[in-house]
């Protein structure tokens, strides 16, 4: 097992924004949500393209054309400009054609400003943020580095912390229906780099040459637009 660090430098003193998502199909009287905590890949595949849909609904949340963000397929989303809570519905009619073999009803995406921790201070020596700030800048950079891994659909992920490959072709399958496949842990930690204390993204993995060389060939590594 192999473990390789890179360094992360934050150059830039702009703020990221913290929202809450909740997307939900709408059952006769019934509303089901759809990215509830223990969503599995595929939901969480069914989620980012859903919001996508929504983004572009919304001309971009009501922001301009400069606006990004990065989004875990649950309910966590940050973006790099604050925008006014959104309540967008989705129409079928604009699905993918896998989100027409999912759903056959208009799903509402609502996107809406964290109680707490809205705005991110991500220029701020991370040894130097209050523990709630520092988990949240932790989380933002785990999905940041990620982001276009998932988004161009060679990775899935399970949680914070791991990355799996979507190839079928190297899958082993286990009795019960249990599968192995190619992947990594992955996570946000503080080094030490002899001048100043700074984050780092952590990969665990074996063997990690395998997998890395295969994400930046493809360029699933990239930073959140201008951080």
């Amino acid at each position: 097992m192999e473990v390789a660090c890179f360094p992360i430098s934050i150059k830039t003193t702009k703020h990221v924004w913290n929202y809450d998502v909740s997307i939900e199909l709408v059952v006769g009287e019934k509303k089901v949500v759809l990215n509830k905590d223990r969503s599995d890949p595929q939901d969480k595949n069914y989620c980012r393209q859903l919001l996508r849909l929504a983004f572009n609904k919304s001309n971009n949340f009501g922001g301009d054309d400069k606006l990004k963000y990065v989004y875990d397929g649950l309910s966590c989303l940050y973006a790099s400009a604050q925008f006014e809570d959104q309540d967008v519905t989705v129409d079928k009619e604009s699905y993918t054609e896998q989100l027409k073999k999912a759903f056959r009803r208009d799903v509402v995406v609502r996107v809406t400003r964290t109680a707490s921790n809205h705005e991110l201070f991500i220029h701020t020596s991370p040894d130097k943020m209050p523990l709630d700030q520092f988990n949240e800048f932790k989380r933002f950079l785990s999905l940041a580095v990620c982001q276009y891994a998932l988004d161009c659909e060679r990775y899935s992920v399970l949680d914070h912390g791991h990355l799996f490959s979507t190839d079928n072709q190297n899958v082993v399958q286990l009795n019960g229906g249990t599968e192995v496949r190619l992947g990594m842990s992955k996570g946000i930690r503080l080094v030490d780099n002899g001048k100043n204390v700074q984050a780092a993204f952590e990969v665990d993995c074996n063997p990690y040459e395998r997998i890395l060389s295969s994400c930046y060939s493809c360029g699933c590594f990239k930073w959140f637009p201008k951080y």
